[in-house]
């Protein structure tokens, strides 16, 4: 959880520091992912339940513990893809890796909460 906390600082902060161009995209970029970082907290916090509950098998853990360790690293790919939208400015800045980084990061979002959304039922 210490890592989301990191996250959503991240989120918060950087919305503060993007502009110029490309802010609308990278500023939206931003924005939502205050709200993926909160649905996968949230996700995260009903498995915890779940797990100390006993009624996750060791399967179902691993499983979840896979797909949360790939959206954590995708939210860092995301991050360093922000910072250096942040150096680049104008026609040059990288709003194609922001992008793609971030579609990385939707599709993670959404593997961390389906799963727990099948194993909990």
């Amino acid at each position: 959880m210490k890592k989301l906390i990191l996250i959503i600082g991240f989120a918060i902060v950087s919305t503060a520091f993007y502009t110029g161009c490309s802010t609308t995209q990278v500023q939206t970029i931003t924005k939502t992912e205050a709200v993926l970082i909160s649905s996968v907290d949230t996700a995260m916090n009903v498995w915890h339940d779940w797990v100390v509950a006993g009624k996750a098998t060791q399967a179902q853990v691993d499983a979840v513990k896979k797909a949360y360790n790939y959206y954590y690293d995708a939210q860092q790919v995301l991050k360093a893809a922000l910072e250096m939208s942040t150096v680049s400015t104008g026609t040059n800045a990288p709003t194609s890796d922001v992008t793609t980084a971030n579609n990385a990061v939707l599709n993670a979002e959404q593997t961390v909460v389906d799963l727990v959304k099948t194993f909990t039922k």
